[in-house]
């Protein structure tokens, strides 16, 4: 075949595969668009190509030879199922209540202040989270529209809707939510995004600092109760600024109702303002009002008492110690019970007010606040340790002797009731002891403001009787080896002296008889038992020595607890215990003292014409 076939075919099979991927591109572009943008969804009338090739595009019998330079510009019939991601909240759950809410709607008006709204959604609805008040979700959903997430604040503006559909402003609301719908079908997709803009995606965070008209978009929580509930509820706006002090039933030109036909409790959101609250009169009560300036972004409590047809301002104490008393127009000696406990608080009478916090090992607070009616006084008790400590005591005997920096201190009156010292705190030097057991020294250091519980086992002193009896006897054959040594030494001169011969007168002066004369038997006798003697008594001495030094019982110990908080009655138990009086006979500790001893009262050498020893007299 000649070479220019070949390249003619060549060319046909390029063009016809062009046209093939000509045909097939506006499905792939419907289906991946670019970053950040949301895709339109196919039309319904059938698959892609069918008619065309792409969705929106007319019935034809041949397919466009270029694909389209750009999106359709055909709106999405429904915003998307899903909505874009939020931006991340922090990872660790926060506790629920009004107290975190408030934090948060505060935290989310900063934000919205410096322009941060992105994260002054975040903020909002989290205060939502924490507790479900429609001014939560408006302040959310106005954040989002600052933002440009046109889709989320429609989302956030139907829900709060739905959620107070008696709010003041509903009507208003429900013109917003159409305004931006018009806007997502208006602006196209590929639309720059930011404030004001965009279509319907996440938003680029902006910075721009809100105008005044916008910051006082911002809602307040006004939160109304009475005692009791179900009272009949009111609030009236100025809308002249110049308007005069409203008065119930004149006709207040410059007011407009803004909330009628209400019961309390009732929550409200309310833009920046002046308002009239009205709590009319209910059952056998009379009426309560009040004027009211709201800032934007803020939470506000209003609770009346009707019996006194007065609102009443919230005082909250927080402390250092939780559980702690608050007393409030208390003072000591208390004559009620607490009005709260930290960190709690309650409501109070619009103006000056006293209040002390007590804990035990606290030394007291006592400050002045100021409550105001509609706002919460929030109080910041400190409070310090008393410079005091007590010893708590306890041990496995009852009674010891207790010392402490030398002084005598109550013993055990019950074994099973410990005793308890107040002592100054610092470090203190202990004693305990007690009859037949060994003594402990220590020392202890007594902490501020709480107990220091000790346990002292008393251990049983090694008894001595053995080494007693062991020197009692030793002594006993030292003494009889020297009245041997004695025995000796006088028979040896005996035996050394002349010897008389029988009816002569001229016998030497200083002769003995023969029959009066020793044997020399008797000589070994003495001399021997002076040696036992001497020997068993050293070798008893010595053991009596060791015995009394010998222990091989544990000594007594002291266990030192934890310290631990004083209890709710510190000063009924601050009393210590009295020791108590011994009615036991003086026979008795006799008895006891000599029980397991030996007692021996004379120790009597003798010495006789032929022999000499040693007796012992005594109880064994």
């Amino acid at each position: 075949m000649a070479p220019g076939k070949i390249a003619g075919i060549a060319a046909l099979v390029v063009a016809a595969g062009f046209v093939s991927l000509v045909i097939d591109a506006p499905p792939l572009l419907a289906q991946k668009a670019p970053p950040g943008k949301t895709p339109p969804p196919p039309d319904k009338g059938g698959k892609p190509g069918d008619k065309g090739g792409k969705p929106g595009d007319k019935p034809g019998d041949k397919p466009p030879e270029k694909p389209p330079e750009k999106p359709p510009e055909k709106p999405p019939e429904k915003p998307p199922e899903k909505p874009p991601e939020k931006a991340p909240e922090p990872e660790t759950p926060k506790p629920k209540g009004i107290d975190e809410a408030r934090k948060r709607m505060e935290a989310g008006q900063a934000q919205f202040s410096q322009g941060h709204y992105d994260k002054a959604m975040v903020e909002f609805e989290a205060a939502y989270d924490a507790m479900p008040y429609s001014a939560f979700l408006y302040n959310a959903a106005f954040a989002a529209e600052k933002a440009g997430d046109r889709q989320r604040a429609i989302a956030q503006y139907e829900k709060y809707i739905a959620s107070d559909p008696s709010s003041p402003d509903v009507g208003r609301t429900r013109e917003t939510i159409d305004r931006l719908k018009k806007e997502l079908t208006e602006v196209p997709p590929s639309a720059p995004t930011g404030e004001g803009g965009g279509g319907g995606g996440s938003a680029t965070p902006t910075t721009k600092q809100p105008d005044q008209q916008a910051l006082d978009e911002i809602r307040s929580l006004v939160l109304v109760e009475s005692e009791p509930p179900g009272a009949p509820l009111q609030i009236w706006e100025r809308v002249v600024a110049t308007a005069q002090e409203f008065h119930t039933g004149a006709d207040n030109p410059g007011w407009r109702k803004a909330l009628t036909e209400a019961k309390t409790p009732k929550d409200v959101s309310l833009k920046v303002g002046h308002y009239h609250v009205i709590i009319d009169a209910f059952q056998d009560y009379k009426r309560s009002e009040t004027d009211i300036n709201l800032a934007p972004g803020h939470v506000y409590t209003f609770k009346a008492n009707l019996s006194q047809g007065e609102f009443l301002g919230f005082v909250r104490v927080k402390s250092n110690v939780e559980g702690a008393k608050i007393f409030l127009d208390d003072p000591p000696p208390h004559k009620s019970a607490p009005w709260a406990r930290t960190p709690q608080g309650g409501q109070a009478n619009d103006g000056e007010h006293e209040i002390w916090v007590e804990a035990p090992g606290y030394q007291v607070f006592h400050t002045k606040v100021r409550a105001t009616h509609g706002q919460q006084s929030d109080v910041d008790a400190n409070l310090d340790r008393v410079d005091y400590g007590y010893l708590v005591v306890d041990g496995n005997i009852p009674m010891p002797d207790v010392q402490v920096d030398k002084k005598p201190e109550p013993a055990f009156a019950d074994k099973d009731k410990p005793i308890k010292i107040k002592l100054p705190a610092g470090k203190h030097a202990v004693l305990f002891d007690a009859s037949g057991h060994k003594r402990f020294k220590g020392e202890v250091d007594i902490p501020r403001g709480q107990e220091l519980p000790v346990h002292v086992t008393m251990n049983e002193s090694y008894p001595r009787t053995k080494a007693i009896a062991l020197g009692i006897f030793g002594a006993g054959f030292i003494a009889g080896g020297s009245v041997m040594h004695w025995q000796y030494n006088k028979t040896k001169a005996e035996l050394a002296r002349d010897v008389c011969v029988d009816s002569i007168p001229e016998n030497p002066p200083g002769c003995i008889l023969v029959g009066d004369r020793p044997s020399d038997d008797l000589v070994t006798v003495f001399n021997v038992t002076r040696i036992a003697g001497w020997s068993l008594g050293g070798v008893l001495t010595v053991l009596s020595v060791f015995y009394s030094i010998y222990d091989p019982l544990p000594d007594s110990e002291v266990k030192v607890s934890d310290a631990r908080e004083f209890p709710e009655n510190e000063a009924k138990d601050a009393a210590a215990n009295e020791k108590p009086k011994d009615d036991k006979p003086k026979d008795d500790k006799k008895k006891d003292k000599a029980k397991g001893a030996f007692l021996v009262p004379a120790i009597i050498p003798f010495v006789g014409p032929s022999s000499a020893g040693v007796s012992f007299s005594g109880v064994f």
